[in-house]
């Protein structure tokens, strides 16, 4: 069977991650292959048939069939950035370019063109064995993971490897996109994304459409330029997820990569870790590093979110209230966000 590196360098850096698993059990798999000079994908594949098995690309297939596991938890993990959502997917929307799920407890939008490989895993740790299964982009990088819960329909995975592992001898290296052609960029104009959007009835938000395509960040020059757009200092992010815990105000959260956008309920209880905000509930959570933090900015509208951004001016997350999307600004939550800035003074450098 073919890595994506030499047999003997994939047996290394198996032994390296299993190595540093034993120093550091809870270390999640984007910071352990930065920890080792390596991706996601490359220590995943370093995996195959030690615990992990890939699947066939046939991602229709694959997304018809999660609604099976039940109640599931699913994260998107970034340097800096983690958010995990527990809860059930729906039905799934199916096209060539994009496909969505639009449940209640958890919605992910992901341009499956953009993916490289799927694999279902299963790891042994000193409390319990871990189950599911991890999908990565063309870049190499994590796009999201599955994972089962007390809760879960255990059994259906093993049905899921029945029919969709791919058990062949000489299976190709996932493809990956050549270095200068990765990254957050547009290909598609604002304005016809816009025109997609309307035409759909504006069922669903923009957003996902700004993320795949590259165009967050313009669209954050935009509404500056109409005076619809304010920047923050990074402390606004801890503040707005301290004052909702204490408050009870839920969260509505988005976060992902070039690829995959998640987005759901985060509410619960606040607490500060070294240098990460963290923002902890049974039915979500969500890990936010400082240190990751390049640009925040308020946007204002109908319904105002807070858009931040690494420091490469790359998506990181988006948070709001929770709410309908036709829905405008609660009192609550309008009350909140003046309490940030009165919280965070302008030019404020504090750190957590």
């Amino acid at each position: 069977m073919l890595n994506s590196a030499p047999e003997p360098a994939a047996r290394a850096l198996r032994a390296r991650w299993a190595q540093l698993e034993v120093s550091e059990p809870h270390l999640a798999l984007p910071e352990a292959a930065g920890r080792l000079g390596a991706t996601p994908l490359a220590l995943l594949e370093a995996r195959v048939h030690d615990g992990l098995v890939p699947l066939e690309p046939n991602w229709p297939a694959l997304a018809a069939n999660l609604c099976a596991f039940g109640r599931v938890s699913v994260r998107s993990e970034r340097p800096g950035c983690v958010l995990e959502l527990c809860g059930t997917f729906g039905a799934p929307r199916c096209l060539p370019d994009a496909l969505s799920f639009d449940g209640p407890q958890i919605a992910l939008h992901a341009d499956p063109r953009r993916w490289s490989g799927a694999y279902a895993f299963e790891v042994l740790t000193r409390l319990r064995t871990r189950r599911g299964l991890s999908f990565c982009d063309d870049d190499g990088e994590l796009a999201w993971t599955l994972e089962l819960i007390a809760g879960s329909n255990r059994r259906v995975l093993d049905a899921f490897l029945d029919v969709f592992a791919d058990r062949r001898e000489e299976r190709p290296a996932p493809a990956l996109r050549p270095l200068d052609e990765r990254g957050h960029t547009p290909c598609a104009t604002a304005e016809t994304l816009a025109l997609q959007w309307a035409a759909s009835g504006r069922s669903a938000s923009l957003e996902p459409l700004l993320w795949r395509n590259g165009l967050a960040y313009e669209r954050v020059l935009r509404q500056r330029a109409r005076g619809c757009a304010q920047a923050l200092a990074p402390e606004a992010v801890g503040a707005t997820l301290e004052l909702s815990a204490r408050r009870g105000l839920a969260l509505r959260v988005a976060a992902g990569g070039r690829s995959t956008l998640l987005a759901g309920r985060v509410e619960g209880r606040f607490a500060t870790a070294g240098a990460w905000w963290n923002l902890v509930g049974e039915a979500g959570a969500l890990h936010v590093a400082a240190s990751a933090i390049g640009e925040v900015w308020r946007l204002h509208g109908r319904r105002t979110t807070l858009e931040v951004f690494d420091r490469e001016r790359r998506p990181l997350l988006s948070l709001a209230e929770h709410a309908p999307l036709e829905q405008a600004d609660s009192l609550s939550w309008s009350s909140l966000l003046l309490a940030v800035d009165g919280a965070v003074p302008s030019g404020a450098t504090r750190r957590p």
